[in-house]
């Protein structure tokens, strides 16, 4: 049925029962009911380990009861050895291990690929495979977990499986096998999406941070049969990395300045905070310590894992005589605005190198 919608989501990595990847899990179920979709299904790496497949399956039952939304899960490479087809999670949860059984929801033939030990030739044989399994007259959709060699990432971006291939493939390897959508798993870093010929090649992201290196926002993929897939955003934890430059300059107090800051963020964030920039400590009537308790009670408060206090104090370089006369002239000039705050930082900079020489 053209206009079925199925949300795509993978790389839970579900360990101990109840913590911020359940509630992940919960989120998605609950983005997936209130998006009116048709289906629901996890691309692989649901368990974190495959013998924790085992051991979570009754708390798991629990989750999945009362949904009303099917749900297909592929293993992916934690947990291939922990799901196998025919396992019950719930009579609307379907186990896609078995990669010649395609299951069928109406007009669309979901086609799984779980993950096995194969390097690239194998995985085009799979894919061979599959095309054998195409039915006429419905969307096909592929769910693979995998490796996508046409992306360059950035370290950790497949969590913690670095320097190994895992089930490597290129995106053209899709082109007219006749999926219009291959739904995948395995890149956690975030949402993104591939043209191929024929269709489109998707990766969610995980939908929670696996590692401090997954940062900002976590999404789920809204897939509506004959569109372009599109990201979802989800009320998960995740890590955000947040920089504030401090500027003497602007009139701002850096107090409230950090304190908006913080209080801008999502209240599921986890924060990196880095701070940097010059402070006028004394116009605040405070000393540089304790201008550097109050940035510390601030964020205690706070959903911050850790603050870089990279700031400087800069009190005494503003009242001195030399660097008066020189921002007279400073201001009295021509300059673009960003060209004369990089002039002044530069003063700033040689003046403290020359007052507190030896």
């Amino acid at each position: 049925m053209r206009g079925m919608r199925i949300l795509h989501t993978a790389d839970l990595h579900l360990r101990a029962a109840g913590d911020e990847r359940w509630q992940a899990l919960a989120a998605v179920l609950d983005r997936a009911e209130s998006l009116d979709v048709n289906l629901v299904v996890i691309s692989g790496d649901m368990f974190d380990k495959s013998v924790e497949a085992q051991r979570l399956k009754p708390a798991l039952r629990e989750v999945f009861a009362g949904r009303p939304i099917p749900v297909v899960i592929l293993p992916g490479n934690h947990d291939e050895k922990g799901l196998r087809a025919g396992d019950f999670f719930h009579e609307r949860v379907t186990v896609l291990a078995d990669r010649t059984q395609p299951v069928d929801f109406g007009d669309v033939r979901i086609v799984g690929i779980p993950f096995e030990d194969a390097g690239a030739d194998r995985v085009l044989e799979r894919l061979l495979e599959a095309r054998r399994l195409l039915r006429d007259g419905v969307t096909n959709v592929l769910l693979f977990h995998g490796e996508l060699l046409d992306l360059i990432p950035e370290p950790d971006a497949f969590g913690e499986d670095e320097g190994r291939d895992y089930m490597p493939v290129r995106l053209s390897a899709f082109s007219q096998l006749g999926f219009e959508y291959v739904l995948a798993g395995h890149f956690h870093r975030n949402f993104d999406v591939r043209r191929f010929e024929g269709g489109y090649f998707v990766y969610p992201g995980s939908p929670v941070s696996i590692t401090r290196r997954e940062t900002g926002r976590r999404h789920a993929v809204l897939v509506e049969i004959g569109q372009a897939p599109q990201p979802v955003a989800l009320d998960t934890r995740h890590y955000e990395e947040v920089t504030v430059i401090l500027n003497p300059f602007d009139g701002r107090n850096p107090l409230d300045e950090i304190r908006a800051r913080i209080e801008s963020i999502h209240p599921k964030a986890v924060v990196r905070l880095s701070l940097g920039g010059f402070v006028n400590a004394e116009s605040l009537g405070m000393t540089e310590a304790a201008f550097g308790a109050e940035v510390q009670a601030l964020v205690s408060g706070a959903h911050v894992a850790d603050v870089e206090q990279r700031w400087r104090d800069v009190s005494e370089i503003l009242e001195h005589e030399l660097f008066r006369r020189f921002l007279a002239r400073l201001e009295a000039g021509q300059l673009p605005d960003e060209e004369r705050a990089r002039v002044r930082e530069m003063m700033m900079d040689a003046l403290m190198e020359t007052i507190h020489a030896d």
